[in-house]
């Protein structure tokens, strides 16, 4: 269930990464587009102000020269006057040359608020306070009569880039649904294939089951993976198989082997595995022993694990350990073993565990004992009758002795009776 919990979890991930792209980059593209937008009215606005604050200014300076030309300060403030059918004009002034105010609009501006125009150029606009202030020479041929001053408020402006700014976040927002609701749909064609996938892996891991095979529901690169995993799937279970097989084989050869205990040890040397040759030689069931400690076996020559642990080492480090001792079984019957101890390693040498072959060979032993009897009997036998032996040996050199002394006066005497 944990692992069927951690696909849902995945599951819900990749639709909502999916979405979250898709929205993100939509998102992206329409805030930079309003940005841009707004950036662009700013300054289209800008230059458009200036632009048309500049033309009213040459015509407003082109009006006013006959006026200044004659020192007609009412004529000046009635072309002034006009200016009040431009909304944003909020100031008009012109100054003679010696700087004073010549007219103004309106009549009661406060000048001080005004900034200086002496030292700015002819026909310089710029922007201070939220307005657009400018300034005009006013000629007639070479001479100069005076200087033309307007402002001119962006008030309007503002209020105008608000107003296309709330039209860009309720056009942005609009489009924000649109492009969720669209990714909601779109990311299946992408989702549906891997999240298949998904469940077919989730499927194999909790049956083990590697006949079960994943739909190609498109023909792009999720349909190659799709098919690549199922080629995989298709290796890994003739390989299952084969393993099987020859687990099963195995599992057969050395359960229905009787005459030997073959066991299989972890790296601590806790029992995994007991065959029927085990359980006839050792004499335990196999739920009696399996998960014991090997020195359970009650070897003579292993009173407790850290003996066990001891032998362990020696294989590890001989490669292999035989040893041979006497063992008892629960019913305290006793049996002579042979034990080879071989220690077993994976394909990058790390040790798995160990293999532990024990034979009986208590019947070798008995008949070796009395064949050993039988030698030291006939030694004995051997060692009397030498001496039996040697005894009449001596007892007949004693008798030649005699004889030959006993016999050496009459043969003289025949020998003489001879010579004679």
């Amino acid at each position: 269930m944990t692992g069927l919990g951690n696909m849902s979890a995945g599951r819900a991930s990749i639709q909502r990464k999916l979405m979250l792209i898709i929205v993100s980059i939509s998102g992206s593209v329409l805030l930079l587009s309003c940005i841009a937008f707004l950036t662009y009215e700013f300054y289209s606005y800008k230059r458009d102000t200036i632009q048309r604050l500049s033309s009213l200014a040459q015509i407003v300076a082109t009006n006013c020269t006959a006026a200044m030309a004659f020192e007609d300060t009412d004529d000046a403030s009635e072309v002034l006057i006009s200016l009040s059918t431009e909304e944003n004009v909020t100031a008009a002034i012109l100054y003679d040359l010696e700087g004073r105010v010549f007219a103004s609009y309106p009549a009661n501006i406060n000048l001080d608020s005004l900034p200086p125009v002496a030292s700015r150029a002819d026909n310089e606009f710029w922007i201070q306070d939220d307005r657009v202030h400018g300034v005009k020479r006013v000629s007639q041929g070479t001479q100069e009569l005076g200087t033309l001053y307007l402002s001119c408020d962006l008030g309007s402006f503002y209020n105008q880039l608000q107003m296309s700014a709330l039209q860009s976040a309720v056009v942005f927002m609009i489009a924000m649904i649109i492009a969720y609701l669209l990714s909601r749909r779109l990311q299946r064609q992408v989702s549906t294939p891997i999240l298949a996938l998904v469940n077919t892996v989730a499927e194999v891991s909790r049956s083990k089951d590697f006949s079960i095979r994943a739909s190609a529901l498109s023909n792009d690169e999720l349909g190659v993976l799709t098919n690549a995993f199922n080629q995989m799937l298709g290796e890994i279970q003739l390989r299952d198989s084969e393993l099987r097989e020859s687990e099963e084989r195995f599992r057969l050869m050395v359960s229905n082997v009787v005459d030997y205990s073959i066991i299989m040890l972890d790296q601590e040397g806790h029992i995994i595995t007991w065959n029927i040759g085990a359980e006839k030689i050792e004499g335990y069931k196999a739920e009696e022993i399996l998960g014991q400690h090997f020195s359970k076996l009650r070897c003579h020559d292993l009173q407790s694990s850290a003996d066990g642990a001891n032998v362990l080492q020696l294989a590890v480090a001989e490669g292999r350990h035989v040893f041979e001792g006497w063992r008892q079984r629960p019913d305290d019957t006793e049996f002579f073993a042979h034990i080879v101890l071989t220690p077993v390693h994976d394909e990058n040498g790390v040790l798995r565990g160990f293999c532990m072959v024990t034979r009986d060979i208590t019947e070798r032993i008995v008949h070796e004992e009395k064949i050993r009897k039988v030698n030291a009997d006939l030694e004995r036998r051997v060692e009397e009758r030498t001496v039996e032996l040697k005894a009449t040996n001596l007892e007949l050199e004693a008798f030649c002795y005699s004889v030959s002394h006993d016999l050496r006066a009459p043969l003289r005497s025949i020998h003489g009776f001879s010579q004679a």
